[in-house]
């Protein structure tokens, strides 16, 4: 298995696996920012990066003035991944509501939805 491949001639433990591309497209309908995306994530979780101030890498992004915002939000991203994948992963794929939570939902709508009819009629 290539994990198995990668772990065993790296530091296992602070290795970061993410399905980048997927998750760029679906933030951005396109997967050339990937490379940004991750250039995020490594800043944000490799100790000792060579760039120490997140605004350096931004200017360049800038200076190269293409797709710049695109890129700075690329770029974001990853960050945002490598402090708290959870919260990017939310974000890009959001949990379907089970059948529960949606009924939940419809209730709570309807009672604030009767509440405001009986407020509107006094």
């Amino acid at each position: 298995m290539l994990i198995d491949t990668i772990d065993a001639d790296t530091r296992r433990n602070e290795n970061i696996y993410v399905n980048a591309t997927d998750i760029v497209e679906s933030l951005f309908k396109d997967f050339r920012p990937t490379n940004i995306f991750l250039l995020g994530i490594a800043f944000q979780s490799i100790k000792d990066f060579p760039i120490q101030d997140a605004r350096n890498i931004e200017e360049g992004i800038k200076i190269n003035n293409v797709n710049v915002e695109r890129n700075l939000q690329a770029f974001r991203y990853g960050r945002l991944y490598g402090y708290d994948p959870e919260k990017v992963l939310s974000l890009v794929f959001p949990k379907e509501p089970t059948v529960e939570e949606r009924i939940d939902g419809f209730t709570q709508r309807l009672r604030s939805e009767e509440h405001t009819s009986e407020l509107q009629s006094h």
